[in-house]
């Protein structure tokens, strides 16, 4: 998201007179940035309930929990 949104942040540099190399020096500074607030400010968790991560170790938990309560059966029924 960052690298596209910052595709525009040197195209108006450009566009208002920057050379190449200080367009490149303020889009990577402002990619850095995005990066950063939306990484450590956690501002995905907003928009999306959980990340896949997150969704992979609930359902692992979940699938451990039913197999020790299925092997608990087992073992108590014999």
């Amino acid at each position: 998201m960052s690298m596209i949104s910052n595709y525009d942040v040197y195209n108006d540099a450009i566009e208002h007179g920057a050379t190449r190399n200080e367009a490149a020096a303020v889009a990577l500074g402002s990619m850095l940035g995005m990066f950063s607030v939306d990484k450590y400010a956690h501002l995905g968790e907003i928009f999306f309930d959980e990340t896949p991560e997150k969704m992979a170790i609930r359902n692992l938990r979940q699938g451990i929990r039913d197999e020790a309560s299925e092997l608990t059966k087992r073992i108590g029924s014999n």
